[in-house]
């Protein structure tokens, strides 16, 4: 007897060893979702000594918004739910866990604790830092959808906006003008200054028609110097005639571009060509092809 109960207790010292070495976060908790353990990885995730989060809730610490506006609560979740059937819940998005006065994102496998009598008393939740991987994810979002050079929304993503343009539009009665236009003069520019210089005019550009629109209008880089404009809520298609008539003034004037030690004045134009919808095309592939994009 005294053997078994040493290799019992042994057991359970390795098992505590292996919870205090894992780097995951981990928590227990009782029936009603109070915290009954937590391992050093998680007093060190939430920035809080093991004695305040023992017999706390873990929805004290844990929420469904990065701002921790909504709390996460246990007894109504799903893992909860998959809990007292006796299985493992396991979630890689919409949680957020607490440090200090800020949240962090948070991918969580949540293991029930069943008795002998197959009652169940509990459950283990393991959680892991995920913000540098939701970092990553943004970063790899946001290069799919916006041209590297400019900052401008790119093909892909003016597509998908034009095409919600136009379905508000059909809601509302109103117009959308979509204007494009391409650059006078840049092959000269790019081919007798550089790339560099050609790439610095290109985000000047950029910064210019940001500059003659409205929030809710959307500049885009199409490629090379081929741009495009989204003018949304319009109730005359000749609003969009403002709006190049701005462009144009802007793009003629002269640009001075600086490159190392060497500053060159430029001058280039633009040809304008306008879109409307629902005059010009009632859809996206449409209004493109009379666009000729």
């Amino acid at each position: 007897m005294e053997r078994r109960l040493e290799e019992v207790r042994k057991l359970k010292d390795d098992n505590e060893l292996i919870l205090k070495s894992v780097g995951e976060g981990v928590v227990g908790l009782d029936r009603q979702g109070r915290v009954t353990f937590v391992n050093p990885a998680a007093t060190r995730m939430l920035a809080q000594d093991s004695e305040k989060l023992i017999l706390s809730s873990i929805s004290d610490w844990f929420s469904t918004d990065e701002l921790g506006v909504e709390p996460f609560d246990w007894l109504s979740s799903r893992a909860y739910e998959q809990c007292l059937l006796g299985d493992s819940f396991h979630q890689d998005d919409g949680v957020f866990a607490q440090r200090g006065e800020e949240y962090f994102p948070v991918e969580y496998i949540a293991t029930p604790i069943i008795q002998k009598d197959d009652e169940y008393s509990g459950a283990v939740v393991a959680f892991q830092d995920i913000t540098l991987r939701k970092r990553t994810e943004r970063q790899l979002i946001h290069s799919a959808q916006y041209d590297a050079l400019t900052g401008l929304v790119n093909r892909s993503l003016f597509e998908k906006i034009l095409q919600r343009a136009i379905a508000r539009a059909k809601r509302a009665e109103h117009c959308v003008s979509l204007m494009f236009l391409d650059l006078d003069r840049f092959k000269q520019v790019n081919d007798g200054l550089g790339h560099n210089v050609g790439d610095l005019l290109l985000q000047e550009v950029a910064k210019r028609l940001q500059s003659c629109t409205r929030e809710v209008d959307t500049v885009s880089r199409l490629g090379g110097d081929e741009f495009t404009i989204i003018i949304e809520g319009v109730n005359y298609p000749d609003s969009a005639a403002v709006v190049a008539k701005k462009v144009l003034s802007q793009l003629s004037s002269k640009f001075i571009l600086t490159e190392g030690s060497c500053e060159y004045e430029v001058i280039v134009g633009a040809s304008i060509g306008i879109v409307n919808y629902p005059d010009s095309g009632e859809d996206v592939t449409s209004l493109l092809k009379c666009a000729d994009i």
